[in-house]
């Protein structure tokens, strides 16, 4: 029988990821069309806002572990939604009067929230699920969260014609979030207790594999408009069916983990180096062949990191597995500046074409594979 609670908590964490979304994609459109009055290059204003979402979790996603961690989850969820309310009040209050600033300070304010609730995301079930439903509910969370990106992402470029519709919508589905947030279940802190297993070497191997994970996905992400005109012929427009198919590859393959079992993660680990290197030469040879491609690297990427959430899952007792969750959430916004910077680096200052970027990217992951041998094995041998 499915838990009362998981429903409520699944929902409310995908309408949250939503919600960032459509702020931001919202913000983006506005900038990059001229539809809203600023000074200066567009391309300055855009990549402020993107670095005004992702600043917090690099500064307070430490301070986020361990507050979760000595805070009731159901508390800690009802005070981080009462928080995404207010961001959205301010959101719409940007959409509506049209002014940047208060867009990029509820950005800003989206990003804290965000952070706060990270390590609750994974915290949940495993105190609230029994082990075996693990893989399942985790599978869940991460199909969730990339749908939720790709339809916050859509809905928030398509509104931005209609202010006080996309303002109204906002500030609707964070109310949603916090009435579903007030029928969870209460779940008390565990006791404070010292765990050696919460920086353990195979804790912080976990942690930067899951980094990988986001390193790559926001690299193919951001690379998206090179991939549709360069390599598939495909207009502006075109970048949003890449995105759809990238997300719903990813919810796939999330799903999967729990029907393949342990070696769903070496499963994904290879089919996304060769999926990566066949993306950029399908794509040239058929358009169906190139999104199918691309498809499937979201699906292997689902089936590599859902294990490794799990295994921190199921190790980590007590006030570990928030703080180890923060400390990933911190790691991981590292990795998606370092993508950023290194697409700079590779594509505008040492100019390689799009196919040499995108099997460079696939090539990448290779110096990875002895420890996710090593995890794999210490996985399946405990």
């Amino acid at each position: 029988m499915v838990p009362v609670h998981r429903r409520p908590f699944l929902l409310l964490q995908a309408l949250g990821a939503a919600n960032d979304n459509l702020v931001k994609q919202a913000t983006l459109v506005l900038i990059g069309f001229g539809l809203i009055s600023f000074a200066g290059s567009p391309s300055l204003w855009t990549n402020l806002a993107s670095g005004l979402f992702i600043l917090p979790f690099l500064v307070f996603s430490t301070y986020a572990g361990a507050w979760v961690a000595r805070t009731d989850l159901k508390v800690a969820i009802i005070w981080v939604k009462n928080l995404e309310i207010g961001c959205a009040v301010l959101a719409g209050l940007g959409l509506w009067l049209g002014r940047i600033e208060l867009l990029l300070l509820a950005l800003a304010c989206l990003g804290i929230q965000s952070t706060l609730f990270g390590p609750t995301k994974f915290t949940w079930p495993a105190r609230t699920e029994a082990q075996d439903q693990l893989p399942s509910v985790t599978g869940s969370i991460e199909a969730l969260t990339f749908i939720a990106i790709l339809v916050g992402s859509l809905v928030g470029g398509a509104l931005v014609s209609m202010p006080g519709v996309l303002a109204g919508l906002v500030i609707g589905l964070a109310l949603v979030g916090r009435v579903l947030a007030q029928r969870l279940p209460a779940v008390p802190a565990s006791p404070v207790q010292s765990d050696d297993r919460e920086d353990s070497a195979d804790t912080r191997r976990a942690r930067r594999l899951i980094s990988w994970f986001w390193f790559l996905g926001a690299s193919y992400l951001t690379q998206l408009p090179l991939l549709a005109e360069q390599l598939m012929g495909l207009p502006p427009e075109g970048v949003s069916w890449l995105l759809a198919a990238f997300a719903v590859g990813v919810g796939l393959g999330s799903k999967c983990v729990n029907l393949i079992g342990p070696n769903s993660i070496r499963i994904g680990f290879i089919g996304l180096i060769v999926f990566g290197l066949g993306l950029p030469w399908l794509s040239q040879l058929s358009l169906p062949l190139g999104v199918a491609a691309l498809a499937a690297l979201g699906v292997f990427g689902g089936l590599y990191v859902v294990p490794l959430y799990v295994w921190m899952q199921r190790r980590l007792a007590g006030p570990a597995l928030p703080t180890a969750i923060g400390r990933n959430n911190r790691l991981n916004a590292v990795f998606m500046v370092a993508s950023a910077g290194f697409g700079i680096l590779t594509l505008a200052v040492i100019g390689l074409s799009a196919v040499e970027y995108f099997s460079l990217m696939a090539l990448l992951s290779l110096p990875w594979w002895g420890q996710i041998r090593a995890f794999a094995d210490q996985d399946s041998g405990s």
